[in-house]
């Protein structure tokens, strides 16, 4: 985590603004707690991130200066520590947010099979490709389209 690209930095921004936005009154309080856990380490991972620095205007990521290395050792290694404890944090949140979902019957279990018609689509190599189109549509004209 000594080198965040702007692309993750901003995604991680747009995951906590989503989740803020969205107010959701949860009858389920397991759920809300686990919501609620991963909003709060999102909100950790993006203030970690906002602690580390663009080296210079051209840069398309933001990292722990590696002249801390020498110059604050304890400051660089704190930070890199905290930085991963951040996103370490948000990953096992997210895993107890899903299982959660799961539990309480919001996910779909693997095993399910997708509801709707299926089509078996041969490829250039012959080969068999089973397609799930829950929402198909077709036409008499032959032309289908999927939502």
């Amino acid at each position: 985590m000594r080198r965040i690209p702007d692309f993750v930095a901003e995604g991680v921004d747009s995951a906590l603004e989503d989740l803020q936005r969205d107010v959701i009154d949860f009858v389920d309080p397991e759920l809300e707690a686990a919501h609620q856990g991963l909003t709060d380490a999102l909100a950790r991972l993006v203030d970690e991130i906002n602690g580390t620095f663009t080296p210079d205007h051209d840069a398309a990521y933001t990292e722990v200066p590696p002249e801390w290395r020498h110059t604050a050792p304890e400051r660089y290694a704190q930070t890199l520590r905290d930085l991963s404890q951040a996103r370490d944090t948000v990953l096992d949140r997210y895993k107890e947010l899903m299982n959660v979902m799961s539990r309480r019957g919001h996910l779909p279990t693997p095993q399910e099979p997708q509801r709707g018609p299926s089509v078996q689509v041969t490829a250039g190599d012959n080969s068999p490709i089973t397609v799930n189109a829950p929402h198909a549509h077709a036409s008499h004209g032959g032309h289908a389209s999927a939502g």
